[in-house]
């Protein structure tokens, strides 16, 4: 009886917790590093982020649910930082796309860094050999300032649904170019250039709402009335609300347009930023108006830049917690 325990035991053992020392990844994606292997806590064991052209090596492998939980040693981090010593770092591996192979002879050891060719990093400086890493670098450092993706374990993982366009691809192109040069835009987009601040003062979605609802005297804007919601996320589903359609919801302008730069004219643009507004709005988010052409500068809430608010300098060199979700026209 006590034998038949321990080879029960044993096997579950075996089906948990995999050993190998071979597989080599370079992250195509910024992840939350953990201390331990519980990634179905409030999150209080975070230590940082592993971002993206980072490479690291596997230690231990243990199966939650249908995928993995990745006991690691760093080898390298972009961009290189100091050296913080520890002996255990976990990562969760929901997606297989965000984590790129590595053959054997491309894996940077304790002892000496080796060239890691970077072909989907964002900057220059992302390309540059990296520094090896004798187990992590400051990673607490750079969870700040980067997107990451959230690395829990799905309690009841569900089957994902396709989910289909809202049109056939092109078929708003002329909707596109008859809002861009409307009236409205045109006198929206004056408006909250006319009203700008030198710099944020944290009212992006009240001068945009402001801005949309502007309108020349006897005519209307394209809002008929204030929205009262706060958050600036809440506009993706807000201005649908008020006749709004959001492109990225279809193809082909979901693909073209992931950069803000490539949002038509007079477009809202509305982003996800992880940032809390207050106790109980966990998200608020940004918004911004487009002000000029596809492919120009131009961007305008409570304050004027020419680079999207994921676009900016900082944000290109070291990523940024802003993601576009909304690019919203009136057609």
């Amino acid at each position: 009886m006590l034998i038949s325990r321990i080879i029960y035991t044993f096997s579950l053992l075996s089906l948990f917790c995999i050993q190998t020392y071979a597989d080599s990844y370079r992250m195509n994606a910024n992840y939350f590093v953990r201390s331990s292997s519980n990634f179905n806590d409030s999150g209080d064991n975070k230590i940082g982020v592993l971002t993206k052209g980072s490479t690291f090596t596997v230690l231990q492998k243990r199966m939650l649910g249908k995928a993995e939980a990745l006991q690691i040693r760093v080898t390298s981090l972009v961009p290189p930082g100091k050296v913080q010593p520890s002996k255990e770092l976990w990562i969760y591996k929901p997606n297989e796309v965000d984590f790129i192979k590595m053959s054997a002879d491309a894996v940077a050891t304790e002892g000496a860094a080796t060239e890691i060719p970077c072909s989907d990093c964002e900057t220059a400086a992302q390309k540059a050999t990296p520094t090896s890493v004798k187990n992590t670098g400051d990673l607490a450092d750079l969870s700040r300032t980067i997107t990451t993706k959230e690395n829990t374990a799905p309690a009841d993982p569900k089957p994902t649904t396709e989910v289909k366009p809202e049109t056939q691809a092109g078929s708003y192109d002329a909707a596109i170019l008859k809002y861009s040069q409307s009236e409205e835009v045109q006198y929206s987009i004056g408006y909250a250039l006319k009203h700008k601040k030198s710099a944020s003062q944290g009212y992006c979605y009240r001068s945009v709402k402001k801005a949309l609802i502007a309108a020349p005297k006897g005519k209307k804007g394209l809002l008929s009335e204030y929205i009262w919601d706060q958050a600036a996320l809440m506009a993706k589903n807000s201005l649908k609300k008020h006749g709004f359609i959001n492109l990225l919801d279809s193809e082909p302008y979901k693909t073209q347009m992931k950069s803000p730069r490539n949002a038509p004219k007079g477009a809202v643009l509305v982003y996800s930023s992880g940032i809390p507004c207050g106790e109980k709005v966990l998200d608020c988010g940004h918004i911004e108006i487009k002000t000029d052409s596809a492919g120009k500068p131009g961007f305008v809430s409570d304050y004027y830049s020419k680079d999207a608010i994921n676009e900016t300098a900082g944000a290109r060199k070291y990523g940024t917690s802003y993601k576009l979700v909304g690019v919203m026209i009136k057609p």
